[in-house]
């Protein structure tokens, strides 16, 4: 199985201030997808330039699991869901 990255269009965080606001920034970008987003299109980074300004991201999480151990991982997971549901 092959891993492939997804990207996807991210709007800058300091788009939510107001537009009078010396910090408003409505600038988008595309950027890898490391959280599976579920907004289309995330707000929740700041884009580079606002990083220049001094505005600090969160911190996210790289997955460091190949495809087979999480394969492995569902795998358990859906037993352990059958050996529970066989005990009520």
């Amino acid at each position: 199985m092959r891993h492939t990255n997804i990207y996807v269009i991210h709007v800058c965080k300091n788009s939510k201030l107001k537009p009078t606001d010396p910090n408003y920034c409505d600038r988008a970008w595309t950027d890898e997808d490391r959280t599976n987003v579920k907004d289309i299109p995330p707000t929740w980074k700041y884009c580079p330039e606002c990083e220049k300004k001094g505005f600090k991201n969160p911190k996210t999480r790289k997955s460091s699991k190949t495809p087979e151990q999480i394969e492995a991982f569902k795998k358990r997971m859906a037993e352990y869901r059958r050996n529970k549901n066989a005990d009520i």
